[in-house]
């Protein structure tokens, strides 16, 4: 006889509109420090420290998991998944049309040159982060285009979407955003350059 199992969270109700406002900024934000952790890694210049095979695996670990972790949270608001995604851009921005042309100008590319993109996100994200499937050479997609999507985003929630105080979150500025992502870029340098060898991973 089966038994049904109640999830402890099965009756909450929906979020409210504020709420998904933040979690979406918070995806933002997240995407943001992960980009900026990898790239100082990258960035790290050359020291004498010694290195050991186990130092290797650590360091590249932590810089691949910062890049599944942007494609995660840029999918999770970008790529849209039959309109499942709970935190899609569509679900908390009011003017659709409005909101795609600014991000086409920013990124500079067309609606066909986006689309590209945002596939290019979803085959790395469903090939080699939420399965492992069939193809021998994983090819990470470059990362630019959505640090600057994610940038856009957030600024027009700030700017948009959101009532001053709202958020309640720390980061409520274009400027303390891209602040955020310089101040941990450098941390994850000063860390790298202080524990380990040379640069291993490209950004």
């Amino acid at each position: 006889m089966s038994r049904h199992v109640h999830s402890p969270h099965h009756n909450q109700a929906p979020l409210a509109g504020d709420e998904r406002l933040r979690r979406v900024v918070i995806l933002c934000q997240e995407f943001m420090t992960n980009l900026a952790h990898r790239r100082g890694i990258a960035e790290a210049p050359d020291v004498t420290a010694p290195i050991y095979l186990s130092e290797v695996t650590f360091w590249n670990t932590a810089a691949n998991n910062s890049l599944d972790i942007c494609v995660q949270n840029f999918s999770k608001i970008f790529v849209e998944r039959k309109r499942t995604e709970k935190h899609h851009w569509r679900k908390v921005v009011r003017n659709h049309d409005a909101f795609v042309a600014g991000l086409l100008r920013t990124l500079k590319l067309n609606e066909a040159e986006y689309c590209t993109y945002l596939k290019s996100m979803q085959h790395y994200r469903d090939q080699f982060i939420a399965h492992l499937d069939d193809e021998r050479k994983m090819h990470p997609p470059e990362l630019e285009a959505a640090k600057s999507a994610v940038q856009f985003l957030h600024a027009w929630i700030i700017d948009n979407e959101a009532m001053p105080g709202l958020l309640d979150v720390q980061i409520d500025t274009a400027q303390k955003l891209l602040t955020a992502y310089e101040i941990e870029r450098e941390t994850a340098k000063r860390v790298y350059r202080r524990n380990c060898g040379k640069p291993m991973v490209n950004a």
